[in-house]
Formats: structure tokens, sequence, C-alpha cells
């Protein structure tokens, strides 16, 4: 599956699942410690990380 995921802060990449899809960008990078990004879909928006 393409997800066009890069490890670059503001780059865009798509989350697919049953019910949809979401653009997520990539908010947070700390090598060896942290990634995040965030994500929204039918009127949730959420930070994962």
């Amino acid at each position: 599956m393409k997800s066009g995921f890069q490890l670059i802060v503001d780059q865009k990449f798509k989350f697919t699942a049953d019910w949809d899809a979401a653009d997520c960008p990539v908010v947070t990078i700390e090598p060896n410690r942290t990634l995040a990004y965030s994500w929204a879909a039918y009127d949730l928006e959420s930070v994962a990380t």
C-alpha cells in the first residue's frame, strides 16, 4: 500500500482504513525518540505519537 510517508516535517501522507482515508502531516521528528503526525476525519482531530 502506497501512503507517501516520508520523515519530513509538514510532509503529508495518506492514512487509509476501512472507513475512508485521511491526509496526515508529520508534526514532529526527534531521531530515535519521537515521531508525531496529525490527522482529521469525521469532525475529529488528533495527534499520534
